[in-house]
Formats: C-alpha cells, structure tokens, sequence
C-alpha cells in the first residue's frame, strides 16, 4: 500500500511545485501548469486503477478517506471568518492536495457562483473512481495468477 501512497505524492508533486514557482500569467508557465496538472490527474487516475486491482479496499478507502478529508477542510474554510489565522491555516491544508496544483482548472471555475475547491475535489474524486472502475474490470477480466482467489 505504501508504494501507491508514494506514486500519488510523485504525480502531485510536480503540480504542486510548478503552481508554487510559475505564477507568471506568461504563455509558457501555463503550459507548464496545465502539463503537470493533468499529469498530476491521469497518474492519479491510473494509479488507483493500479491499487484497485491488487489492493481494491484499500484503494476505496484511500479515495474515500481523500474526498472526506478534503470535504472537512473545504467546509472548515468557508466557515472561518476571513483574514483569521483559523482561515490560513485552511487555505494551506485544503490547498496543497487539492485546488493548489490544479489552480488553472480554480481559475477556470472562477466566473461561476459555486464552491470553486469542492468542484476541483469532485473532479479529482471522479478521475479517482473512474480509475477504481477500471482496476476492478480489468480484475475481474484477468485475475492476478499469483494470487488465486477459490470461489465455492
């Protein structure tokens, strides 16, 4: 389970660095940011079809416990007062798994009167479950020969 954990914090870390240090509304940075913001999503996304099909509650808790997490958060955020330290504190811990790397889809959601970071975790989630489904199919299509499953 530990090695799907680290390949999630591989996909999101070049998202997160490149949202960081490319702030710049120039061409190339949001190339760059778009690039590793849908790296960040299919790595995602085919990484917990790649959990699920070893390790499918695990995989199902692990996205779970993701949208719950980051539902708290996103919640916690809009009712803090803003400019309170209570506020910081949710801007940065809701931030970083979640609208932070995927800040140009944030910017994109901006003109629409909706919770702009619950959207963005919704997608994530989706892309996450879409993976899920997969992972399941291709188990149920061609199980793992090294780990037989007897049925009676």
């Amino acid at each position: 389970m530990r090695k799907y954990l680290f390949r999630y914090l591989i996909f999101w870390l070049p998202a997160i660095v490149a949202s960081y240090l490319l702030t710049s509304g120039e061409m190339m940075p949001q190339i760059v940011r778009w690039f590793f913001g849908f790296f960040m999503l299919f790595g995602w996304g085919v990484n917990t079809a790649m959990f699920a099909y070893n390790n499918l509650r695990g995989a199902l808790s692990f996205v779970l416990g993701y949208l719950g997490v980051n539902v708290l958060l996103i919640m916690g955020l809009h009712h803090a007062p803003f400019g309170s330290a209570s506020y910081r504190v949710f801007v940065h811990a809701a931030g970083l798994f979640t609208y932070r790397p995927l800040s140009m889809i944030y910017q994109m959601l901006l003109d629409f009167s909706i919770f702009q970071e619950m959207w963005i975790v919704l997608i994530v989630t989706g892309i996450c479950l879409v993976g899920l489904l997969f992972g399941l199919l291709y188990r149920q299509i061609r199980p793992n020969p090294y780990r037989p499953t007897f049925i009676r």
